[in-house]
């Protein structure tokens, strides 16, 4: 009957527009799901670039010298009065150092003290951080940070940075970028040393040696300086 043949048609009428506005709706979440997987993919490929590049380095630019305000907190270990005038050895002998260091526990208790006092700061402000989910916010802030507070411990302290430099298991890129300059950017010492030590090595002043030198070091590191100079 055509009542029925309505019904019927009514019905298969329902099915075919339910059918077409399901099948309308998967494209588009088909497509909004392959989105957000592009855009993750993309992500994760700027995020190795930005490990491939602090790790060659490429970041660092020529002028990223640390701060001429930033001074190493070095330890004077002839500033404490013994009696006997005992030397610190100049080669690894673990025995010998402990003997020194264990005459001189005000000094050992100076530097312990330098050491929380400088790093104290820096860690309640990376906890700050991680309490209040801004870590990777201020991931560049506390890079910095993190290099200024290693340079200013020292060569020993540096020498631990600049193997940390090459470990993106453990830091971001950006702080991968910071301990990329401790290798050759770090507060130089001053030059009137430098080249006392040139002269005590080669046994002539460097005017005399070089017919040209510069008079600033290009370049600073852990335990030792550049200077470009021509024979």
């Amino acid at each position: 009957p055509p009542s029925a043949f309505r019904c019927r048609s009514g019905r298969r009428a329902h099915k075919v527009r339910h059918t077409n506005a399901f099948t309308n709706r998967v494209p588009h979440t088909r497509r909004h799901g392959v989105l957000v997987k592009a855009t993750a993919t993309q992500q994760d490929q700027e995020k190795l670039e930005s490990y491939m590049n602090a790790l060659r380095g490429q970041d660092v630019n020529e002028d990223d010298f640390a701060s001429s305000d930033l001074k190493m907190n070095l330890l004077d270990s002839d500033s404490v009065n013994l009696q006997d005038s005992e030397a610190l050895p100049k080669t690894y002998d673990p025995e010998a150092i402990e003997k020194y260091w264990a005459k001189r526990p005000l000094a050992v208790a100076k530097r312990v003290g330098q050491i929380l006092s400088v790093s104290g700061g820096f860690l309640l402000s990376v906890a700050f951080d991680m309490a209040t989910g801004k870590l990777e916010q201020n991931d560049l802030k506390r890079a910095i940070q993190l290099r200024n507070m290693i340079t200013s411990l020292g060569p020993a302290y540096i020498k631990l940075g600049q193997a940390l430099s090459i470990r993106p298991d453990l830091l971001s890129p950006a702080a991968m970028n910071e301990m990329q300059k401790l290798c050759d950017k770090v507060p130089a010492f001053p030059n009137d040393i430098a080249m006392q030590c040139i002269e005590d090595e080669l046994g002539a002043p460097p005017s005399e040696l070089y017919s040209t030198l510069t008079s600033d070091p290009i370049a600073a590191a852990s335990l030792g300086q550049v200077y470009k100079g021509t024979l």
